[in-house]
Order: C-alpha cells, then sequence, then structure tokens
C-alpha cells in the first residue's frame, strides 16, 4: 500500500481506536470534530486513504466506510460509493447578503450528487421541534433548492430578520402564513419583509 502522511496516518489510527472502543466507526463530523478541521478536509484525507488501499466504500449510508490493512478488513465512516460534491451549511442569514455569501457559510460537507440537483443548492440544520409533523427533527439538515418562489403547501426555507427558519406555506387564506407541523405550535402570518430562501427538497439525518 501506498506510504500515508502524517495526518493521514492519524485519521487511521483514530478511526481504528474508535471503531475498537465504539465497535463502530466514527461519522465524518466526529473525525473532524476530533482533529479541529472541516467536514470537507476530513473528505479530501478520506479520499486519499481510499486511493492508497486503505479504505474500502460501501455505499452511502451512516458509517459506512471499511478500513482495509494487513490484518484483514475491518469495521464500517460515512462515505459515498457515488461521485460526491461539497455542499455549503448555511448558518445565521446576514440581511442584505446573498444566501450563499461567505459570512453565511459555516462549512461544506460532501454529498452524494444525486441529491444536489441544483448547482447552487445548501444545507440548512434544523434547530427545534416546529416541523416533527412533516419528519424533520431538531438537529437534522435539510437540502433547499434555493428560489424565491413557493407553492401553497411547499415546506419552505424562508428568512425572518437574520434568521432562517423552515415551515410549510400556506396559501389558502387572504394571508400568507408560515405553518410548523407540530400542532404544538402556532402558525405565523409572513411579515413584509419574509423572504423564501428556497425549498426543501431532501433531508440529512445524523450526519
Amino acid at each position: 500500500m501506498e506510504q500515508l502522511t502524517a495526518r493521514q496516518g492519524e485519521i487511521l489510527g483514530f478511526i481504528r481506536a474508535f471503531i475498537d472502543r465504539h465497535g463502530y466507526p466514527p461519522t465524518v463530523r466526529e473525525i473532524g470534530r476530533h482533529f479541529r478541521i472541516q467536514s470537507s478536509s476530513v473528505f479530501d484525507h478520506l479520499e486519499a486513504l481510499k486511493r492508497k488501499g486503505h479504505l474500502e466504500k460501501q455505499g452511502f449510508k451512516p458509517r459506512a466506510l471499511r478500513i482495509r490493512d494487513d490484518r484483514g478488513v475491518e469495521g464500517p465512516v460515512t462515505y459515498s460509493e457515488e461521485e460526491s460534491v461539497l455542499v455549503p451549511i448555511v448558518g445565521r442569514v446576514a440581511a442584505g447578503l446573498p444566501i450563499l455569501a461567505e459570512e453565511n457559510i459555516e462549512e461544506r460537507v460532501p454529498l452524494p450528487q444525486r441529491l444536489v440537483r441544483h448547482k447552487n443548492s445548501f444545507l440548512l440544520r434544523v434547530q427545534g421541534d416546529s416541523m416533527t409533523g412533516s419528519g424533520i427533527l431538531d438537529g437534522d439538515h435539510v437540502i433547499v433548492r434555493p428560489q424565491a418562489w413557493a407553492n401553497h403547501g411547499d415546506i419552505v426555507v424562508v428568512r425572518m430578520e437574520d434568521e432562517a427558519t423552515v415551515k410549510k406555506l400556506d396559501m389558502s387564506r387572504d394571508k400568507i402564513f408560515l405553518v410548523p407541523t407540530n400542532p404544538a405550535y402556532k402558525p405565523m402570518p409572513a411579515k413584509p419583509n419574509t423572504l423564501i430562501l428556497g425549498k426543501v427538497v431532501g433531508l440529512i439525518r445524523g450526519y
């Protein structure tokens, strides 16, 4: 097998130790947190480890990468068997800036190209439980196709002040309402400065 760089060796060792300790491998995010590097950098290192024969692809699902070395194939790290693209995770949305302005982006993470149909798609981490009726949980990441319009019943990301939030769009009344699908929350009338940033087209859990 091709020789590893010091950092690649550290990451491979961390994956092996994590599997030994927990019985399952770390995710990309867990590796990044341990080494204090962005998920996109972790992805680059995993690509190199795969190319050098130390990791084996097992499809796109959580904890689905296997280690290969002299001891044989070991335990299942999130990875993609398909072509991947880097997708930005949007945090706070600064007023007056485009949604994908660098000031709004927390990091970029790899996703299979089949999940990202629009080149300017982005991820938004869901905060709170207001959309549980749609199967969207606190901490999930929604995949968003950027667009400034939507239809009645669409689940959308809207900008309210300097925050981006996920809600269902209700256009059946005199006013437009942003509707949480958790019945514990009440619909909110859209304000004049409320902007539609995009439509939710997918969901990533446990990234």
